[in-house]
């Protein structure tokens, strides 16, 4: 029997969250609309947890995220995607608005953000088989964590050289938090479950990308400031990169 309960109650719990954030900048922080959305949509969200612990086929089984490791990787893939969608939407909008460039210069200028990433992907993938998910994943989240501070602070200075040495380590560095993770993942759980596992990680990658988009729309119409979106994101990448040091287990490689 399919789990319509589970379904239901995350879809509800996700989208009435999201619209209280994207709601919040516009009709006020104090709106009870907006807190209600809030509360409401977090309630939902247990409901969907407590519905997932008890039925014979949940939609997602949440038991997974007991394992640390597991848990963690997946929140790695969330801020990945979070950080893509700040860097292509929120400082292509940058570009235009603060640096004055046309949609055209603008694509062009965050081509600088993506140049590396396609061999840099394959790298990350030979390097994880070789040395497992942990050294990858951490050093990964180092160079992401470094490049979205970088930019928050180079953004003040209204110049797209000062960005660029942010762009191209983002780039560099952003497959890391892709591949080796998601393997991670994968090797995380019995071989029975590989295929929730990754429908697991690819769910936390789309709600990286919804939630990149409302919280970094409100802190943008809240603050007026595009510095406090790379920043905060920044931020996002250095709670990643703890929780990854603390928990993200080392593997054992078998010798070839």
């Amino acid at each position: 029997r399919f789990d319509f309960q589970g379904l239901f109650s995350l879809i509800g719990g996700l989208g009435l969250f999201v619209f209280g954030l994207m709601q919040g900048p516009e009709w006020g922080w104090k709106d009870p609309a907006v807190w209600g959305c809030l509360v409401v949509g977090g309630l939902l969200f247990a409901v969907f947890v407590a519905i997932e612990l008890r039925v014979k086929r949940p939609l997602i089984e949440v038991d997974l995220f007991a394992n640390a490791s597991f848990a963690v990787c997946n929140f790695v893939v969330f801020t990945a995607q979070y950080s893509k969608i700040v860097i292509f939407i929120f400082g292509a909008a940058y570009l235009q608005k603060n640096l004055e460039m046309t949609a055209l210069e603008a694509g062009t200028a965050l081509l600088a953000s993506v140049i590396f990433s396609p061999p840099m992907g394959l790298v990350a993938g030979k390097v994880a088989d070789r040395f497992g998910a942990r050294g990858p994943t951490l050093i990964g989240l180092v160079a992401v964590t470094s490049a979205l501070l970088w930019i928050g602070v180079a953004s003040e200075w209204q110049s797209y050289l000062l960005l660029l040495p942010g762009l191209l380590i983002w780039g560099s560095a952003i497959p890391l938090l892709f591949v080796p993770p998601m393997r991670a993942v994968m090797n995380e759980v019995p071989a029975d479950k590989k295929g929730l596992a990754g429908g697991i990680v690819l769910c936390a990658q789309l709600l990286g990308g919804t939630m990149g988009v409302a919280i970094s729309s409100t802190l943008f119409l809240t603050t007026r400031d595009y510095s406090v979106v790379f920043l905060a994101t920044g931020a996002l990448a250095a709670f990643a990169l703890l929780l990854g040091f603390l928990k993200i287990e080392p593997e054992k490689i078998e010798a070839a």
